[in-house]
């Protein structure tokens, strides 16, 4: 499991997407056009995870717009996409380094033609702040901070050749959740660079601003807020909601069904709710999807939807569907390393088997959710049906506590 520093910086890849979509090829000191179609169509085709057209799309207009920087620094985004729920990382961040070098490079060449091309200072700031976010969900904090002081710097730069882009409040909105969750980070990069502290009150005014009254960031801003609500509020009925709207809008993105699996098995966990139809629903939805676009899952969400699965039907009282599903979760992790759920897997079992009169069983599987790694008062809970069996499902038996959820790319 990662550590709570490391989370923060391996956002969603939605959210991270959505940083800088917010031009569609003008200079932002020039009144705006309408918006591009073709370049709308593609940054929709990305949201679906349709890359391929998106791809082909984007490598059309780069050739019918040569000078425009916007096209470039779409396709360079597509690689993390494709990594968020996928092995070979490591591939994908080399393209994604090498595509957002381009990115840079190609807006330094537009600068140097035009000091004040707002829109090269924009997508510049854009690429720098995805590379700062790569380098960050690495370890290399250096990097991280280099790549987040260019990245701001590039947006104020833009911003002020054109105060009224609303869009770009999704940018600064998402520094300030980030950094004012990595206090210690941002204050040794503090002593180096001239980076601003981060301030999460003003982040998420910021994100409700543009979601609010942005020309191309209403989705991006909602799924930033959701990240933000999911992974560092814990709200999670906040973040429910906006996920069940952003699913009207995306229904086929992987990236919000998996936050929204996520949200409601927080609300489950946090505030016993007995929506499990709800936590059901959108697994299936969301294995059906991975299904129909032949995606391959990395072995950490493979089995977290197995323990979900298991865990749901815990909840229905289906306790023949609930055992082999939860026994099978346990043994991969007992057998392959600690999982943050697996003491709430064994507990759970542990109750199922009290409920079913199995004593030995129960005993022996509330002992193993007192070892290794676990999560608000599960080895609590476990102390005391150690003392005394389970017998009735109640609040105090059923809130587990805070859910320190780790992000989608594992």
């Amino acid at each position: 499991m990662f550590s709570f520093d490391e989370r923060l910086l391996k956002t969603s890849g939605t959210a991270l997407l959505a940083i800088f979509i917010v031009s569609s090829g003008y200079g932002f000191g020039q009144t705006a056009p309408s918006p591009s179609l073709p370049l709308t169509h593609a940054i929709q085709y990305i949201y679906s995870e349709n890359y391929s057209t998106a791809q082909t799309l984007l490598d059309s207009l780069i050739t019918a717009q040569p000078q425009n920087p916007a096209p470039r620094f779409y396709r360079s985004v597509i690689p993390w996409m494709q990594s968020t729920l996928l092995e070979n990382i490591t591939y994908y961040d080399s393209l994604l380094s090498l595509r957002l070098e381009e990115v840079i490079q190609f807006t330094d060449y537009l600068i140097d033609k035009n000091p004040e091309n707002a829109e090269a200072y924009f997508y510049r700031g854009g690429a720098h702040g995805f590379l700062g976010t790569m380098y960050a969900r690495q370890g290399k904090n250096w990097q991280t901070g280099i790549h987040a002081w260019h990245g701001i710097d590039d947006l104020e730069q833009a911003v002020s050749l054109n105060p009224q882009l609303i869009d770009a409040y999704y940018g600064f909105g998402l520094y300030h959740v980030i950094a004012g969750n990595q206090p210690a980070v941002i204050r040794f990069l503090q002593k180096l660079l001239p980076i601003p502290v981060g301030k999460p009150a003003r982040g998420i005014r910021y994100l409700n601003r543009a979601a609010a009254e942005g020309d191309y960031s209403v989705i991006p801003a909602q799924a930033a807020l959701a990240f933000s609500y999911l992974y560092l509020e814990e709200d999670y009925p906040a973040a429910v909601t906006i996920l069940e709207d952003l699913l009207k809008k995306v229904p086929n993105s992987t990236e919000f069904l998996a936050m929204m699996v996520n949200a409601a098995l927080g609300c489950e966990l946090t505030q016993s709710r007995g929506d499990w139809e709800r936590l059901i629903y959108y697994t299936h939805r969301l294995e059906k999807i991975i299904r129909q676009k032949k995606r391959k899952l990395s072995p950490w969400w493979q089995n977290k939807l197995i323990f979900i699965r298991g865990y749901a039907a815990y909840g229905h009282n289906d306790y023949l569907t609930a055992i082999p599903l939860l026994e099978g979760y346990s043994h991969y992790y007992h057998e392959h390393g600690d999982s943050y759920l697996l003491g709430l897997s064994d507990l759970t079992l542990g109750k199922i088997y009290d409920l079913r009169g199995q004593s030995d069983f129960a005993i022996h599987k509330y002992k193993r959710a007192l070892k290794g790694e676990s999560m608000g008062n599960v080895k609590k809970l476990a102390e005391k049906f150690l003392r005394e069996p389970f017998r009735e499902k109640t609040m105090a038996t059923e809130i587990i506590g805070y859910y320190t959820e780790v992000p989608d790319r594992p």
